[in-house]
């Protein structure tokens, strides 16, 4: 290959590169924009992605006859989204981040009106024991169901061997929920071991 065919080659690659920057959703640490970058950088016909965490959008160069749909399942898959198809891609990105919050709002508010027992039976009667299996109950909603999307996030980062602070979150709390889980079915396990 010679510098005219070099020439040549880079010219047609440059007519087809499309470079754009998209808003992302579903973004909440550093590792977040990493993963999203990562992914994307592997995707067929992406030459380079490039997240800014502080905006939550990502400047992509990809191949101008690939369909953004594309973009959008790679960092789906994670649990991420990108808006590509929207007419003001901004408005669609605070309209989501509104929803968001109002969704988180009301997960946190529930979540604390079902740990307040839990907090009251463990602090004023330890010792009753249907206080124990009342906070198991009362834990399984707020771990299980308004927790959910912790737990959804870090598996959707583990098939694909990466970790942020859903992962975190997840390995701790489901931790500490078994090992609380064992010892309501099993109080004297651990006294019997000395």
């Amino acid at each position: 290959m010679d510098a005219i065919d070099i020439i040549e080659d880079t010219e047609r690659k440059a007519k087809t590169v499309s470079k754009k920057s998209f808003p992302v959703t579903g973004m909440t640490c550093a590792a977040c924009a990493s993963s999203v970058e990562s992914m994307l950088g592997h995707t067929e016909g992406v030459y380079n992605a490039s997240v800014n965490f502080a905006n939550s959008t990502v400047l992509v160069e990809y191949d101008s006859a690939m369909d953004l749909s594309d973009l959008q399942n790679a960092v789906r898959q994670i649990g991420y989204n990108i808006i590509v198809d929207a007419e003001d891609p901004t408005e669609v990105q605070e309209e989501l981040s509104k929803k968001h919050y109002v969704s988180i709002k009301k997960r946190t508010l529930w979540s604390a009106i079902l740990t307040l027992p839990i907090f009251l039976l463990g602090m004023f009667f330890m010792d009753w024991v249907p206080g124990r299996w009342i906070s198991l109950v009362l834990a399984v909603p707020i771990l299980f169901w308004f927790g959910r999307s912790f737990f959804i996030n870090a598996f959707k980062q583990a098939r694909f061997g990466k970790a942020n602070m859903d992962t975190l979150v997840a390995l701790s709390t489901g931790i500490a929920f078994l090992f609380s889980a064992f010892n309501t079915f099993f109080p004297e396990f651990w006294l019997s071991k000395g």
